[in-house]
């Protein structure tokens, strides 16, 4: 429906993120599922997108699948070589785009949370400069999970999105900036199914 009608009713959140985003701050969006967390995100990160040197964008939903792709987009971005992911020899030396992630994914998805960490930290530490990391949930996290992630904070900035902040990893939420994502009034829902409708009705029109 973004793609449609915009992120209505949603401008004064949006800059509230852009400006803690901004400020190098770790930021967490708190929010029911589907409330719209993650386009108030990705809109956020299109305003500063120009601005940041390495943006790294996590859209998977489990922590182990959020560090395999955290490994193949810093290597596509060339802030972590092959040797570090422990990756056949014949892709030493070469630049991260040219190493073929279909033929090293399943390898990587192999190492544990603790290798990847140990290969991704030192690779985020000597960064030119420092990495935004957009995560679109961190809701399932566990303690040991959190500990992974901790570590990160002190070489990367993260924003994130959850659903609900759970106790047994409070000292994430501690490092970050929380904003709450409300439900919209009920005249700005009004407005866009108006838009959407109308949206719609010309699509249908013109086909």
């Amino acid at each position: 429906m973004d793609d449609i009608v915009g992120l209505i009713g949603r401008d004064n959140l949006v800059a509230d993120v852009v400006a803690e985003i901004k400020k190098g701050k770790h930021v967490i969006l708190i929010g029911t599922v589907g409330i719209g967390k993650s386009a108030v995100l990705r809109a956020a990160l299109d305003q500063v997108e120009s601005n940041i040197a390495f943006l790294i964008t996590l859209r998977d939903h489990q922590a182990k699948g959020q560090f395999v792709e955290m490994a193949r987009q810093m290597l596509d971005l060339d802030l972590i070589t092959a040797q570090e992911l422990d990756l056949p020899a014949k892709f030493h030396g070469l630049p991260g785009t040219q190493v073929d992630w279909k033929e090293v994914k399943s390898q990587v998805n192999r190492m544990s949370m603790r290798d990847l960490t140990h290969a991704i930290i030192p690779a985020l530490a000597r960064s030119p400069d420092k990495p935004v990391i957009a995560v679109d949930d961190l809701t399932s996290l566990t303690p040991t999970q959190m500990a992974f992630w901790l570590a990160i904070f002190d070489h990367a900035q993260v924003v994130g999105c959850a659903s609900e902040k759970k106790a047994r990893v409070r000292k994430l939420w501690w490092k970050m900036k929380e904003i709450n994502v409300k439900p919209l009034s009920a005249p700005v829902v009004r407005d866009i199914v108006k838009k959407y409708i109308i949206a719609k009705a010309i699509l249908i029109v013109s086909v």
